[in-house]
């Protein structure tokens, strides 16, 4: 549904009046007193993959601080178009928190909140230290079980295929025959499953060792960023760069390499 735009809506932020602009080729109404945007959710979607330089609303920062109605988590404020309760959630899953009409499919954002968005779609979400902290015990733990998993799934199929080996000469008979037959089948069951299990122990080995040189990695880059001006190398800010351990091009900022999954800290500033 698209929202009716009425000359006398009121910015849900400030009351002040909301503007017709073009963004782009996209219909928006901006608000000169907070600089709030009232924008359909399909054109926050398509303008978050432009360039910040194509257009002064997508580079403007954050300059004001965000109505009470907004902090908290919960969005209590009315829709400008109508006026049934709007609701709060994360843009794209990422860090910038919008409020949003379902019935008129538009969102509502602050001052700087589109930029902000299309920052993170060039630049990839940024992760708070205790979320790259989680997700790397996460990665290591599930690392650590699938390894295990795959040892005890080695002695498992040995298991069977003695079992195996012992019902072919139990049903059949012992005779030679039967013994050669129910060791070879047995024993080709057997280093068939324990090559692909081995593959797949090599596998989260290789990526167990990824992970651990991420977090050296990031360990040194800390440290790196922690020393005095005079003593680091300066290194260009929102410059693209490379996987430390694949080679894979990144985009600047970005602390996750979806190439060879390993994780590590953003470029030191």
């Amino acid at each position: 549904m698209n929202a009716v735009y009425d000359p006398g809506v009121q910015c849900p932020g400030c009351a002040a009046a909301l503007d017709d602009r073009t963004v782009l080729g996209r219909h928006a109404r901006v608000c000169g007193g907070c600089g709030g945007i009232w924008i359909g959710r399909p054109d926050v979607l398509a303008l978050r993959q432009v360039s910040p330089a194509e257009h002064p609303l997508l580079g403007l920062r954050s300059g004001a601080t965000a109505p009470a109605a907004a902090v908290g988590g919960t969005a209590l404020r009315a829709c400008p178009a109508c006026a049934g309760r709007m609701h709060g959630f994360a843009f794209a899953g990422g860090n910038t928190r919008v409020e949003a009409c379902d019935a008129c499919d538009h969102v509502f954002l602050e001052r700087g909140e589109l930029a902000a968005i299309a920052d993170e779609a060039h630049h990839g979400i940024a992760m708070s230290e205790a979320a790259r902290q989680g997700l790397h015990a996460h990665r290591l733990e599930s690392t650590w079980a699938r390894m295990s998993g795959t040892e005890l799934a080695i002695v498992v199929a040995g298991v069977l295929a003695l079992y195996l080996f012992v019902r072919i000469v139990h049903d059949l008979g012992p005779t030679s025959i039967t013994v050669v037959v129910g060791a070879v089948v047995a024993l080709g069951l057997f280093v068939f499953w324990r090559r692909k299990l081995r593959n797949e122990h090599a596998e989260a080995s290789a990526r167990l060792g990824r992970l651990m040189d991420a977090e050296e990695y990031r360990l040194a880059s800390a440290s790196s960023a922690a020393a005095p001006a005079g003593e680091r190398e300066e290194r260009p800010r929102a410059a693209p760069r490379a996987c430390p351990f694949c080679g894979a091009a990144l985009p600047p900022q970005v602390s996750h390499c979806t190439a060879c999954d390993s994780d590590f800290g953003p470029a030191a500033p």
